[in-house]
């Protein structure tokens, strides 16, 4: 019996594309464990580094881009995450992961060999990576140290001259400062509680911006930030006015990743987006930070609620607990 092959001839195409890249047929892929977790490093407080095998995503992904995973059933939320690392050859990806909620307290206590009940990705557009004339300037802010890490390396690849200012609330909570600065032209790094080292400067990474700018803004190209949303506000404030090009990775909540429920929606200029589509990075400059801290804000009550059911009732609480005793008995 003949079979026919009654795909698009596009999607032929893509396919025996991918199949090129990767080495092996779409049957072989399909048939691959993906979502398995390899490794689990604790990088700080509430902060760990997942190494992932995926590597149907590994092979599609570009800096900038993210996964969305749901951790060990169906019954589990959403989280999207960025990509802050992969490696081809291995077929994995590397996950910064911060335990604010109870999403993200229950997906990090997965152990090494557990499989995501859902990997959903690459997601999102790519960073604009090439040669830029003058400095780039790149800020990130607590987790925002992961997205940036890709970004800075892929800019660094092309040629640019790089500033990287990195901040953190306490230096315990600074992580990845040796993966980043091989990459940096500069790397300032900002602790906002004292007591601070010498080689740290106090305070929060804005006065800094804005120190760095006032006296270099001719050079500058333009400003990459990732970090907390009141953070990449005041950001645009001190770019703006000095018609400086600011690019922002946004965070926002998201339920598929594909535009489906709207939960991403953000207002940049006249027009309403997807950050899962045309972000995360937006134009910091043009973007209605107020708005869409208020769409966030608004689901707070609801995460509030189920953080307390779970602190309550589920029994995974008590090891998550038991991982983060573990890792500050280790570092004293």
């Amino acid at each position: 019996m003949k079979i026919f092959d009654i795909r698009p001839p596009k999607l032929r195409v893509l396919t025996r594309q991918m199949e090129e890249k990767m080495g092996k047929t779409i049957h072989e892929l399909l048939h691959e464990p993906c979502g398995v977790i390899t490794a689990k490093k604790q990088l700080a407080p509430l902060i760990y580094e997942l190494t992932i095998y995926a590597p149907a995503v590994v092979h599609n992904a570009e800096p900038g881009q993210f996964v969305i995973v749901y951790a060990r059933d169906e019954k589990s939320k959403p989280i999207p995450l960025t990509i802050a690392d992969s490696d081809k050859e291995l077929g994995t990806i590397t996950l910064v992961v911060q335990a604010v909620k109870a999403g993200t307290m229950k997906l990090l206590t997965m152990d090494v060999g557990e499989t995501f009940y859902s990997l959903q990705g690459p997601l999102g557009h790519p960073s604009e990576i090439k040669k830029y004339d003058g400095t780039i300037v790149c800020v990130a802010g607590g987790v925002g140290i992961a997205p940036m890490y890709p970004v800075v390396r892929a800019l660094k690849e092309a040629g640019n001259k790089i500033l990287v200012v990195l901040g953190a609330r306490e230096e315990r909570f600074l992580f990845w400062e040796e993966k980043i600065r091989p990459y940096a032209d500069w790397t300032t790094v900002c602790i906002e509680k004292e007591p601070v080292a010498c080689n740290r400067t106090p305070g929060f990474v804005t006065p800094y911006l804005e120190y760095y700018l006032e006296r270099n803004l001719d050079s500058v190209s333009h400003v990459i930030a990732a970090g907390p949303l009141g953070m990449l506000n005041a950001i645009s404030k001190i770019t703006k006015p000095r018609g400086v090009e600011f690019v922002a990775s946004a965070v926002s909540h998201m339920l598929d990743g594909t535009g489906m429920c709207g939960g991403c929606q953000c207002n940049v200029g006249s027009d309403t987006i997807l950050l899962c589509q045309k972000g995360p990075e937006i134009d910091g400059n043009l973007a209605d930070w107020d708005t869409l801290g208020a769409r966030l804000n608004g689901l707070r009550k609801k995460e509030d609620e189920y953080l307390a059911e779970f602190k309550a009732n589920d029994p995974l609480y008590q090891k998550f607990l038991a991982q983060e005793a573990a890792f500050k008995g280790g570092a004293e």
